[in-house]
């Protein structure tokens, strides 16, 4: 049926070239790239695809040219052929760098690839036109894992501080009860345990977290890169690691 639709179009496109000479063949080329893409929407990727890269060469008209190309670039996509499909669009990029597509209405994957060409491109871009030389050197340091591991392990030894304590008063009621009931020793007993245990646990966590996150506060990082460039006129920041 939508191959039917296509058809008719193309025959329309035919007919309105006929009575208009001058823009037959653009006429024409836009019929079959509708036509092609058709295969496209009929889940014939690979027809597609190559059915529009055989028509590139001919295609002068803008608006053709990047249809082509982008049901090319969604057809490697479909087909898996993700490189294939990169390499599409970052061609689209550079002669239509305003080309963009409706993620809402391509597959994930199309959009996913889409988003990778187009960051590729702008980093080409950048690359293009850096300045020769200002590379400032910067030098950066994560401070927020060891933060983290710091924190914890000082929140780990306070634990264990409280816990030590509580099972020393437990101890300390244990054998200092003048009580002839088992079930009360039993519980200063339990409580006590369990307090040791809970502190051993606590320390050992603040035994080992400390010193690593020592470690990376004190770790030398090799310096960052900030490179300058200008696009269209305008400043851009890279970092380079």
């Amino acid at each position: 049926m939508l191959k039917t639709v296509h058809a008719i179009f193309v025959l329309a496109l035919l007919a309105a070239a006929v009575r208009q000479p001058a823009v037959a063949q653009d006429t024409t080329l836009s019929a079959k790239v509708q036509f092609f893409i058709s295969y496209y929407e009929d889940g014939e990727y690979k027809k597609a695809a190559d059915s529009l890269s055989s028509l590139l060469p001919s295609l002068s008209d803008g608006a053709n040219e990047l249809a082509a190309f982008k049901y090319i670039g969604f057809s490697y996509a479909m087909l898996n052929w993700v490189d294939k499909a990169k390499g599409t669009f970052k061609i689209a990029l550079g002669k239509f760098p305003d080309m963009d597509i409706d993620t809402l209405e391509v597959p994930p994957n199309i959009a996913i690839v889409f988003k990778q060409a187009k960051l590729e491109k702008r980093l080409e871009r950048l690359d293009t036109v850096s300045l020769q030389k200002p590379v400032i050197v910067v030098q950066r340091k994560n401070v927020v894992l060891p933060t983290i591991l710091l924190s914890v392990s000082i929140v780990s030894a306070a634990a264990a501080a409280e816990l030590f304590y509580n099972g020393f008063q437990q101890y300390k009621n244990y054998t200092s009860v003048s009580t002839p009931d088992q079930s009360v020793l039993d519980s200063y007993y339990s409580q006590a345990r369990n307090a040791y245990i809970g502190g051993a646990v606590c320390a050992a966590v603040t035994a080992v977290l400390l010193p690593v996150s020592i470690y990376l506060y004190v770790k030398k990082e090799p310096p960052a890169k900030l490179r300058i460039s200008f696009v269209n006129g305008w400043p851009a920041v890279a970092w380079l690691f």
